[in-house]
């Protein structure tokens, strides 16, 4: 893990984000890390037992254990950073082109990552007395296996996951698409059904420039086979697997076959991955409705680190057009960082809002809330 964090466990060169409210409930994957689900489905909640803060003095950690016996007892586990961050299998060497420091990794284990992220879970995540415990590390070979299972596995009343926000990214392509909207694919996004059959996905946003863009796929246009899948109905482990692969490319240059369908037409595809710079704001317009008054319209798709100036510059120009109504299209914002969302909502508000609390966090038992906890306009 490298990104630094704040005392209550939050990543802070990512800021906070949208999409994991619940602390903890994602990271980044640098040397370890994972997202996911898994685990039963439906039951009740176990009674919280009563908080017990971890010892400030745990006992001496030693790295570079190996991945066998037994799960160390989490309540000795202590604070996760500063026992068990950076120690890495596999440690990255060089300067962090982002930071522009060496990266911290320090040789341990895999026993060190999944401690870690036992620890950390332990210590910051909402629902940590939730955690299914039918599992062990020495089962796992990968920290992101392993991050995948450290989740509630509850359901809400209407049978939705509890925990929706449980996910992982490598930290360089976090860094790469947080900071500079860049991200390896198509270039194209796609509303869903959902991950089973019968899948009903619908491209609804084309980059310009992009491979899907110069392949000729539009908005709207159904996908039905992925190398030669069938991806509306396949289930089978091999044909999920080969759909998987085709949809989210590995490295630069893949290449994989589509077919897509535009009304009663089927139109094949071949897409070579690259990594695509995607645009946060677009579509910026006026029109002019009944009444002499003047409606601003904008779609809004990420609120990651390139928004901001986006944002600016699309407010500046609707302001010169002295626009009387303001439309902002999120349909296929999938989040992103709080402080974008609060600076948008300043836009859109004005002085009017000073003093108006924007967000306020809350946490586990474990973590106490202060002042910085609530942020005003």
């Amino acid at each position: 893990m490298k990104t630094p964090t704040s005392s209550k466990g939050q990543l802070t060169t990512s800021l906070r984000l949208i999409c994991a409210a619940v602390v903890a409930a994602s990271t980044l994957a640098a040397c370890g890390g994972g997202g996911g689900g898994g685990g039963q489905i439906g039951v009740n909640p176990p009674t919280n037992p009563p908080v017990t803060p971890a010892p400030t003095n745990p006992a001496p950690y030693t790295p570079g254990q190996a991945n066998t016996g037994a799960d160390p007892d989490v309540t000795t586990l202590g604070n996760a950073f500063d026992t068990y961050w950076n120690y890495c299998e596999t440690p990255r060497t060089g300067t962090d082109p982002y930071t522009g420091k060496a990266y911290p990794d320090k040789k341990g284990s895999l026993r060190d990552e999944l401690t870690f992220l036992r620890a950390w879970t332990h210590q910051y995540y909402l629902w940590y007395n939730e955690i299914p415990t039918d599992f062990k590390m020495s089962d796992f070979t990968d920290p992101v296996a392993y991050f995948d299972k450290l989740k509630t596995p509850l359901t809400t009343a209407s049978g939705a996951p509890k925990d929706k926000f449980h996910f992982t990214y490598d930290s360089d392509e976090w860094d790469k698409l947080s900071t500079e909207g860049i991200e390896l694919g198509y270039g194209v996004t796609w509303t869903s059904s959902g991950a089973t059959a019968p899948r009903i996905w619908n491209a609804t946003i084309v980059e310009e420039g992009s491979p899907a863009a110069l392949a000729g796929l539009k908005r709207g246009d159904r996908l039905t086979v992925v190398d030669g899948v069938d991806f509306i109905n396949a289930t089978d482990e091999a044909s999920v697997a080969k759909i998987n692969a085709g949809l989210f490319p590995a490295a630069a240059n893949e290449t994989h076959s589509f077919t897509v369908t535009r009304g009663a037409t089927s139109i094949p595809v071949t897409l070579a991955a690259k990594e695509v710079t995607a645009k946060s704001v677009k579509n910026v317009k006026t029109f002019d409705i009944a009444g002499g008054r003047r409606v601003g319209y904008l779609t809004f798709e990420n609120h990651n680190a390139v928004a901001e100036r986006q944002l600016i510059d699309a407010f500046n120009t609707l302001k010169t057009a002295n626009v009387n109504d303001l439309v902002i299209d999120m349909r296929y914002n999938g989040g992103g960082l709080l402080y974008v969302a609060a600076e948008l909502a300043y836009m859109v508000a004005g002085p009017t809002s000073n003093g108006k609390v924007f967000e306020s966090l809350s946490y586990n038992g474990k973590v106490q809330t202060d002042a910085s906890d609530t942020v005003r306009f």
